[in-house]
């Protein structure tokens, strides 16, 4: 019981750190287009660097699959709100839209921040 409780406080924590990750990469990729968008007056017009592309795939998926192994439903829900919530931030029709989306996915990530808390400190009770 001690080792998949171990089991479930490290992935539940690592899913913490990368959620987080995965949100400041996606408000990066917001800001790379909100200045594109006042530079050029077009939104959307310009491809994402490549760096900033690769560390959302990654942490993306980082994200699925810590979120794959947590026992608690609510945590997974959560965890794939998220996932969808900053994909979309980039399929925005206009900054309005995006930042909206932005906001949508930073309380999705709030509340899955507060959920693993409530579980990791009934671990800590637990052991």
């Amino acid at each position: 019981m001690t080792r998949r409780n171990d089991f479930q406080r490290e992935t539940l924590l690592a899913l913490q750190d990368v959620s987080q990750k995965l949100l400041r990469n996606t408000g990066a990729s917001l800001h790379q287009d909100v200045v594109a968008h006042r530079a050029t007056g077009k939104w959307q017009r310009q491809q994402l660097p490549d760096d900033l592309s690769n560390d959302h795939l990654r942490l993306n998926t980082q994200t699925m699959l810590l979120a794959s192994r947590v026992r608690d439903d609510e945590v997974r829900r959560l965890a794939d709100g998220l996932r969808t919530q900053t994909a979309v931030v980039g399929l925005s029709s206009d900054e309005r839209e995006a930042e909206g989306r932005m906001m949508a996915a930073a309380d999705t990530q709030s509340a899955l921040i507060q959920r693993i808390g409530e579980i990791v400190r009934g671990l800590d009770e637990a052991d």
